[in-house]
Parts: structure tokens; sequence; C-alpha cells
């Protein structure tokens, strides 16, 4: 593992569409994205994470969307947008991200619970 993704894995992380994402534990859960060219951690820019979601939190993806399942069993829908420009040297395209959140209602008998992992199952 290179070291830089090693030094900001500070969280659960999960991947879309070939990215590495992590909701760092740390940072009030703000997102990051591994940049595997620089070995570095990018913060993305996102609406701000609900305030129901709680750590301890699992995470999962489906397609363009993460998955966050706090405390309580609230849960976070992230829609990730991707965006390319072009390269500040004016070669190459560059991608960016971002991610608008949102919070799902769920019954008040769930707010003893504690997840201890998350799946997406389609019906």
């Amino acid at each position: 593992m290179a070291v830089g993704m090693r030094e900001g894995w500070t969280g659960s992380s999960v991947v879309v569409d070939g990215h590495l994402f992590v909701i760092s534990e740390y940072e009030r859960m703000k997102v990051k994205i591994y940049d595997v060219e620089t070995d570095s951690w990018d913060i993305v820019e996102s609406s701000p994470m609900p305030e129901q979601i709680r750590k301890p939190f699992s995470v999962n993806s489906v397609g363009n969307r993460i998955f966050v399942v706090g405390r309580g069993l609230h849960v976070a829908v992230g829609h990730v947008e991707k965006k390319s420009y072009t390269g500040s040297n004016g070669k190459g395209k560059k991608q960016s991200f971002s991610i608008q959140w949102q919070g799902m209602d769920v019954p008040q008998e769930f707010g003893g619970l504690t997840p201890s992992s998350t799946q997406v199952l389609y019906a």
C-alpha cells in the first residue's frame, strides 16, 4: 500500500466509478477521494452530511450513490457527480467529484440500534 494512501485512510471506504472514497471518522465526516497519481487524498466538495448521521456508521455504494448508515439506523444517501476539466497546464483531462447528501426518515423504534454492516438489496 502506498504511504499516502495508508496515512490518509481515516474512516470507512467505498469505491464509486473505480475511485476510492473515504468517509472520514475525523474532520466532521468529510468525504475524501484518493488520487493515485499524487498518492494523496483530496476533500470532495459536498453538501453537509445530514445531522442525524452519527458514529459508528457503515458505508456501501451502488452505482453513483454512497449509502451511510449511522447510529439509530439513520441513512444518508450521497449522489456522486463526476466533473471533467482540462488540467492547469492545458494538457490532459482531470476529474473532480461532488456529493449531494439526502437524509432518509427511519422509524423511532430503531433509535437504539447500531449498524454493523451495510448491504443494498434490490427488490
